[in-house]
């Protein structure tokens, strides 16, 4: 089935609310003033989509519009259990990771298995790609983004490593150039002090010669 330019714009404001929703279910637990238990949180959880769920209820005469009649389905159910599944570690996650580094990697993986879903897997929901190539650089790119996001703290500590070795020669060469003019300086210093001692002993030994004239 074609599909056209309005199903196309309605589909893409779809996927991003999906994505703002996707993104944001898990923070609710930071919000709390202690940090809750994972698997109570995420019962909660799951009565809050049993509750919001029975909106389709409403909204079946505008689905019946468009062919569509509400039912159950065994595999509605499967997905639901597997959604609780997810949602349970990913509340699991968030405490021993973190919210940033856990949402990245399971949303990096949702995408990345939803892809191999639709790309290598059985006929129903496997349909052909546009374009192989940018596909796998897609995936690349994301894979790479998400192990980024993880080895940030290593990567900066190696970044800074390796500035700091590219500073070390200048830092010694100013510690060296600042020992040699130090040097240069007391040797200029000394070398005036032993000229005016030479000067001062000359002088002396011409006023004592005078007086030994003098004297004579």
């Amino acid at each position: 089935m074609a599909l056209g330019s309005g199903d196309l714009a309605a589909g893409l404001v779809l996927a991003a609310l999906s994505a703002f929703f996707n993104g944001t279910f898990s923070m609710f637990g930071k919000l709390c003033k202690r940090e809750p238990d994972p698997i109570v949180f995420n019962t909660c959880l799951t009565f809050g989509a049993l509750v919001s769920s029975l909106a389709s209820v409403a909204l079946q005469p505008a689905v019946e519009q468009g062919g569509v009649v509400l039912g159950w389905s065994w595999f509605g159910a499967l997905a639901g259990t597997l959604f609780v599944f997810a949602t349970l570690f990913s509340f699991i996650a968030i405490p021993l990771a973190g919210l940033a580094v856990a949402s990245a990697t399971w949303g990096c993986s949702a995408m990345v298995v939803s892809f191999l879903w639709g790309a290598v897997g059985p006929s129903p929901p496997r349909k052909p790609m546009k374009s192989i190539a940018l596909s796998m650089v897609a995936i690349v790119l994301l894979v790479l983004g998400v192990l980024m996001i993880n080895q940030a703290s290593q990567i900066a500590s190696l970044l800074c490593r390796r500035r700091r070795a590219s500073e070390a020669p200048s830092d010694e060469g100013v510690e060296m150039s600042s020992s040699s003019e130090s040097v240069s300086s007391s040797s200029g210093t000394e070398s005036g002090s032993s000229e005016e001692d030479e000067e001062a002993c000359t002088k002396e030994g011409g006023e004592k010669q005078g007086g030994n004239f003098a004297g004579r």
